[in-house]
């Protein structure tokens, strides 16, 4: 009788061991996945971090291009095809009104 009180002590030690290497084991999985989503979730914002200092460093380097030296040249060539553009049309204009006029006394000494 001893006996199989022991033996049954045992099984039921037993069964209580592998219930618990049993939630030990899902507590391991459970754990491995939220470290695996939890690198999955780091990787996406280094990744936006790593756009992020990309796009600065794309705006630093079109912001030294625009203040250099040539940058300025080119603005200023710019500025003086403009106003040269908008003066030619001026005296365009200019010319062509006079134009009318001078064709006009040309039809006034004609017609008198």
């Amino acid at each position: 009788m001893l006996t199989t009180f022991r033996h049954s002590l045992v099984r039921v030690e037993d069964g209580r061991e592998n219930k618990v290497d049993q939630g030990m084991d899902k507590l391991e999985k459970v754990q491995k996945e939220q470290a695996a989503q939890g690198l999955i979730v780091l990787r996406s914002q280094i990744n936006k971090e790593v756009v992020f200092l990309t796009l600065i460093f794309i705006a630093t380097i079109i912001n030294v291009i625009m203040n250099s030296q040539i940058a300025r040249i080119n603005k200023k060539n710019n500025v003086t095809e403009t106003l040269l553009k908008t003066l030619v049309r001026k005296l365009e204009r200019k010319n062509a009104h006079q134009g009318k006029i001078i064709t006009f006394q040309t039809d006034q000494t004609i017609s008198t």
